[in-house]
């Protein structure tokens, strides 16, 4: 009890966010909707049936159908039989359960960075931000690969600024360990980036640790994609044409209704997008304005945290701008980066109001501007 009054605040968005998750979490139930559900449920409920862990499936990586199996296996063994039909139903609750508790800790986990590169005011207001922004909402109530992915994305990025800060041999190994598990989720490498800019940092503040502790940590990466995909190796062949395949729909190739065909680019879309409903007016103004804040308002020690926190972001909004196959998901590992700049503007803000009233005035009109 002690422990939640003085972390109040922080629990009180935490449970806001998941009320906002999940509510509505039985969305088109008993009916099956979403495509991308099933391409992940229905290996895991093969593998049940079939004793067969080879899930023939490779445009994603295979780390997220094992957990699903995992989950078919424990209510086949409370609930009874969970087959290809029986039960159905009751896995994709417990599974977009779990969606929303990984996105909830994803709060949790902007919070904590916001308050590890700023401030703790700032990581309120970015946990606050990411917890009514639409697209993680949206995306909590599914049992898809891209939570999930995040999770992992935001746990390797707490750790390559625990290297940066110390440089311990533990902390890269967490780093690697967590960066594995994301590249085993959803195949996204830009992760070795603020891995690779905190280890050189460190070594730039002088920390007394050798190159190893680097090549261990991508070691451990490496071992830890293999560990959950062990049919890269098994299966070699089939996994490359997965994700060849995969690299063909990101060309815009395969699915002509999702790409850049219609004759708007990619950045154009996404920026569209973002603005109209994804994160909303509001929260897309206040992260651009805390953006050029970060930039034009840190000392040199704040901006080497500041390249190693943008490094991620930045590359992957080259990836998806430059695509030209386009889908709201794709977005989602910016949002908690731009609930941070948005929570750095609302600080920033607040400053210039004194006394409550006048910061919650300012707060509500702002907020309400598409109305």
């Amino acid at each position: 009890m002690d422990n939640f009054k003085k972390h109040k605040v922080i629990w009180a968005i935490l449970i806001l966010a998941f009320i906002f998750r999940f509510w509505g979490i039985g969305w088109g139930l008993p009916l099956f909707l979403h495509l991308d559900e099933q391409t992940i449920v229905s290996p895991a409920l093969k593998m049940r049936e079939t004793s067969d862990f080879n899930p023939y499936y490779f445009r994603y990586p295979s780390l997220y159908i094992y957990f699903i199996y995992l989950i078919v296996m424990f209510l086949g063994t409370i609930y009874g039989v969970v087959s290809l039909g029986a039960g159905r139903e009751l896995l994709y609750l417990v599974g977009r359960f779990t969606t929303a508790i990984m996105s909830t800790i994803i709060v949790y986990l902007t919070y904590r960075l916001g308050s590890s590169f700023f401030s703790k005011k700032v990581g309120y207001f970015a946990a606050l931000s990411l917890s009514v922004m639409f697209l993680p909402v949206f995306l909590s109530h599914f049992i898809t690969v891209d939570t999930m992915a995040l999770l992992f994305l935001m746990l390797a990025l707490t750790f390559c600024l625990k290297v940066m800060r110390r440089g311990k041999l533990g902390e890269y190994l967490l780093a690697g360990f967590f960066s594995g598990l994301l590249i085993g989720t959803k195949f996204n490498f830009l992760i070795l980036a603020p891995l690779v800019l905190s280890h050189h940092f460190s070594v730039r503040k002088g920390a007394k640790h050798p190159l190893n502790y680097l090549i261990l940590a991508f070691l451990t990466a490496g071992l830890v994609f293999l560990l959950t995909n062990p049919y890269f190796i098994f299966n070699f062949e089939e996994y490359v044409k997965g994700v060849v395949s995969q690299i063909l729909l990101l060309k815009g190739e395969e699915v002509v209704s999702m790409s850049d065909k219609d004759g708007i680019p990619s950045f154009l879309w996404y920026l569209k997008y973002w603005v109209s409903s994804g994160i909303g007016l509001p929260l897309s103004l206040s992260a651009i304005v805390g953006i050029l804040l970060a930039i034009f308002n840190k000392t040199k020690h704040d901006k080497n945290k500041l390249l190693v926190l943008i490094s991620f972001p930045v590359l992957y909004l080259l990836v998806i701008f430059l695509s030209h196959h386009r889908a709201d998901r794709y977005s989602l590992p910016l949002m908690p980066f731009l609930a941070i700049f948005s929570g750095l503007f609302f600080v920033y803000s607040l400053k210039f109001f004194k006394g409550i009233i006048p910061s919650v005035l300012f707060l509500a009109v702002f907020l309400g501007l598409p109305i």
